[in-house]
């Protein structure tokens, strides 16, 4: 056992190693140069996940893992180890698979498939694995061919995957659902992550579609960004004569005193706004949400001493909001065209400052620019004729 001991790769020159690229000073070198040196570690990092993912594997064989006094590999490697619960769950469930799959595992261990290569087949195998246990070697000769990319590797997995599903049995076909998580994580960010069958996709598809529509001329947001939006206007709209069923967010709003009157100061104990069920979240963005909500207020000093709590109350009642739609009729931020069924009441005076919910005070503004007035501190003035203009000192 010691001469096996020894003979065992050294993880301290292993660090030495990984230490001095760290280290390595690149001022002189040319482009290419360091260009190559990225793409080398890059690819080289590849290689060592791939040995981590072995490595775990062995530790899992006959629950060697259980040693360490966890209940769970992932909660023992991302203890041990110091990383995130998502990350150690994805070595986990690779271990899991190759433990099963002896063909993958040996092409694995031989390093014929990568370990992106490794996730696809994993994916598609679960919950169908009868089914890949029968077109493995098919399925691994299209994965280890010279010539197959990953994207490649992508369309066929996925084609597989509809030809496995339709050898199902209605009752097979249950045990996979639609389903949608959430929850909210830092700065309170709602994540989302789920499947859709293909017939709640097409729906869900075709709304975001619709909803985001061709971008605007000086929309030069990604996507991604933009599909988010039309998500919230989706969530946030109805249809053009059913405006009175508009829902609007329900919350409670819970600030610190201090921090509504001085923003730009920070105090750990002072500088606060929380939503309750999200968390913190920017002053910006509670006087953005408060413009037109059920809103309770709950202000405080400091974070235990409670001064003020008021009822949720709806800050725009329905009938002013029906007139300020006939008015406005759109996002009156220059050049938008959003059409009121999608827009926010605004507050050109925030009721938190003394402005009084009355239409004078009131203008539409889709939910981008509504955001991007709050987060940037923009006062409005409107002139006689209805145009608005924005500028960072206040009137």
């Amino acid at each position: 056992m010691p001469a096996l001991m020894d003979e065992r790769p050294s993880i301290e020159r292993l660090r030495a190693e990984i230490a001095r690229f760290q280290t390595e000073t690149r001022d002189g070198w040319s482009g290419p140069a360091r260009v190559s040196r990225a793409e080398e570690l890059v690819c080289a990092l590849q290689a060592l996940d791939s040995a981590c993912t072995i490595a775990v594997k062995d530790a899992n064989r006959d629950r060697a893992w259980t040693a360490t006094a966890f209940r769970s590999i992932t909660g023992w490697l991302a203890h041990t180890c110091a990383i995130a619960r998502h990350t150690a769950s994805g070595y986990a469930r690779r271990a899991a698979f190759l433990d099963r799959f002896d063909l993958t595992a040996k092409a694995f261990d031989a390093g014929d498939i990568s370990v992106a290569a490794l996730d696809r087949l994993s994916r598609v195998a679960k919950k169908r694995e009868k089914l890949f246990e029968r077109d493995e070697q098919m399925l691994l000769d299209v994965a280890t061919a010279p010539t197959t990319t990953l994207d490649d590797l992508d369309t066929v997995t996925e084609q597989w995957r509809l030809y496995a599903d339709d050898q199902h049995t209605p009752a097979e076909a249950g045990d996979m659902p639609s389903y949608l998580d959430m929850h909210v994580g830092f700065g309170g960010y709602l994540h989302l992550k789920g499947a859709l069958e293909p017939r709640l996709a097409a729906i869900v598809q075709a709304a975001l579609d619709r909803a985001m529509g061709p971008p605007a001329d000086d929309d030069d947001r990604p996507t991604p960004e933009r599909r988010a939006e039309a998500l919230a206007d989706i969530c946030g709209g109805v249809r053009e004569d059913d405006e009175d069923k508009r829902p609007r967010i329900n919350i409670d709003a819970i600030a610190d005193l201090a921090t509504m009157t001085s923003p730009d100061t920070f105090d750990p104990d002072h500088s606060f706004t929380d939503v309750s069920g999200i968390g913190p979240i920017r002053r910006s963005d509670v006087r953005a949400l408060a413009c037109d909500a059920h809103i309770g207020a709950i202000l405080t000093r400091g974070r235990s001493q409670v001064v003020a709590v008021r009822r949720q109350t709806r800050i725009v009642p329905l009938w002013m909001r029906r007139a300020l739609n006939a008015r406005d009729r759109r996002c009156q931020h220059p050049g938008c065209i959003t059409h009121y069924s999608r827009c926010d009441a605004h507050h050109i005076v925030h009721w938190a400052d003394g402005g009084e919910t009355e239409l004078h005070n009131l203008i539409l503004l889709c939910s981008a620019h509504h955001h991007h007035i709050h987060r940037e501190r923009l006062h409005i003035t409107r002139d006689p004729l209805g145009r608005i203009d924005l500028h960072h000192d206040p009137p």
